[in-house]
């Protein structure tokens, strides 16, 4: 069946459309131009270096004002060879892919994936979910907790406020944006306390968002916060 189904409809690239060898693949061009974020990073917020770093490295942005999370990680950066990608998984329904992109997270999440005892998934605004019909975070942290057997909590996390797009806008204008649009579902207050979190994300721009979810968390009394996305831009 799955031969006849090939032949009918062949496998294509998750990323420019052409034809590969299995479904939820990208084809060697593709996987050439993406720049996957590998060490040396950040340890905080995983921004990449561009040279060799010992031990532990921290970058400036973080040495100036700590986050409240912990960790975040993301598997490439948000550029020119991803954008398609995100941006069809996000607004054009293009959902099929969720596997393939939870996979790749599960490999760069390591020890933040081992130690979370829940997985978070940042919530939308219920009038964005009714146009947009899901939720790409909370679609990516399900697959992820299929994969690694992880507990997830959908709605542990509620948006409270309505916000208008992130993108484009700066880092200042980001966190005031965001101030306040998130609070934990109270029927999920005494589970998370003293617990550790994982956050899941498409995209981690200046770390508003997951910033902003992370104090809220983190006032309900769990123990960490931690970040994993698919994308990283570099502001």
């Amino acid at each position: 069946v799955n031969k006849l189904l090939d032949i009918i409809y062949p496998p294509l690239c998750i990323s420019c459309g052409s034809n590969v060898h299995e479904n939820g693949n990208i084809c060697a061009k593709c996987w050439s131009d993406i720049n996957f974020i590998s060490d040396p990073q950040c340890y905080i917020c995983g921004f990449p270096f561009d040279f060799k770093v010992e031990g532990s490295p921290i970058c400036a942005g973080c040495e100036k004002e700590k986050p409240h999370f912990a960790k975040a990680r993301a598997v490439f950066l948000y550029d020119d060879a991803s954008r398609k990608m995100i941006t069809s998984f996000k607004y054009n329904d293009r959902i099929e892919n969720r596997a393939s992109y939870a996979r790749w997270m599960v490999r760069v999440g390591g020890s933040m994936l081992e130690e979370a005892d829940y997985i978070i998934p940042v919530p939308i605004h219920f009038g964005k979910l009714v146009v947009r019909k899901y939720n790409q975070a909370g679609l990516l942290a399900l697959e992820v907790a299929k994969i690694t057997g992880g507990k997830v909590l959908i709605n542990a996390l509620i948006r409270k406020k309505y916000t208008t797009k992130q993108a484009g806008l700066n880092r200042r204008i980001r966190f005031k944006n965001i101030s306040g649009a998130f609070k934990v579902n109270p029927k999920y207050a005494s589970i998370l306390k003293d617990k550790n979190i994982l956050l899941i994300d498409d995209v981690i721009t200046t770390g508003a968002t997951a910033e902003e979810c992370a104090k809220v968390l983190l006032r309900a009394k769990v123990a960490k916060v931690e970040v994993l996305t698919l994308a990283k831009t570099l502001y």
